[in-house]
Parts: structure tokens; C-alpha cells; sequence
């Protein structure tokens, strides 16, 4: 058993898979296919990928569409709503840096697919996003 479960909640898929639905509706269902997705998981609540399904799907969607700018695609299509229990939380936050220690703080309970820890000088911030997991390297798209 691993030392962490590297997964990702279904939910923050889900805005990409509604993308490629509108846009090509058959990219959908065959990249579900490829990944090996069971489209009711799609549908559950609390439903998450494992890190293999997710780089499976990720990989799918980037060879039918094309696109190797999918992640910036996916961030503009998750909203605050899409947290799950720290969506409350999130909306009380006023400030950028109180966004980032929630985040910082709470990250593992969203997904433990990455690594979010903060160091805090006195004139600054770093954030550091380190996956938990590997995926499988990206090769150029012909």
C-alpha cells in the first residue's frame, strides 16, 4: 500500500470533459474508452481517478485534441464552487495570501496528488506545487 493515495476528485475533470462534449462530443466517450473510465464514475458525488486512470484520460484528451495546453484550459473552467467542503472557506477568504494558506494548510483534502507546501520569509512568500506522483512524459504532438 502506498505511503499516500495519489488520487484526483472526478470534479476537477469534469469541467475539461465538458469542454471536449461540446466541442467534439464523440472525443468524450473515446477518451473514456482509451482511458478506461466507467462514464457512472463520472456522475458520483466522491468519485476520484487514480493518478494511472487521470494520466490516461489527460493523455486521451491531449491526442484527440490536439492541444498541449490543457492545463490552462482546465484551470479557467474550475470555480471556487468546485471544492467540495473548503468551497465555505474559500469564500470568506478576502485576501490573495489567505487563499494561499488555505490552501497550503488543506490541500491533501481535496487531492493528494501533489505536494503544497509554503515557505514564509519576511518580505515573502514561496509556494512550492511538487507532484506526488509521475505521469507519463509528454511527447511532442504530430
Amino acid at each position: 500500500m502506498p505511503l499516500i493515495d495519489t488520487s484526483i476528485p472526478v470534479r476537477y475533470t469534469a469541467p475539461l470533459i465538458d469542454y471536449i462534449e461540446k466541442n467534439r462530443p464523440q472525443w468524450r466517450d473515446a477518451a473514456l474508452d482509451e482511458a478506461g473510465v466507467d462514464e457512472a464514475m463520472l456522475s458520483e458525488p466522491n468519485a476520484a481517478f487514480t493518478i494511472s486512470q487521470f494520466d490516461a484520460l489527460w493523455s486521451a484528451i491531449r491526442r484527440l485534441t490536439g492541444r498541449t495546453d490543457l492545463g490552462f484550459e482546465l484551470g479557467s473552467r474550475i470555480t471556487a464552487q468546485m471544492h467540495g467542503a473548503l468551497t465555505p472557506l474559500l469564500q470568506r477568504c478576502t485576501t490573495c495570501d489567505e487563499i494561499l494558506r488555505l490552501f497550503a494548510r488543506s490541500h491533501s483534502r481535496g487531492t493528494c496528488s501533489f505536494f503544497l507546501p509554503d515557505r514564509r520569509g519576511a518580505e515573502r512568500v514561496e509556494l512550492l506545487y511538487r507532484p506526488a506522483a509521475g505521469m507519463s512524459p509528454q511527447q511532442p504532438l504530430r
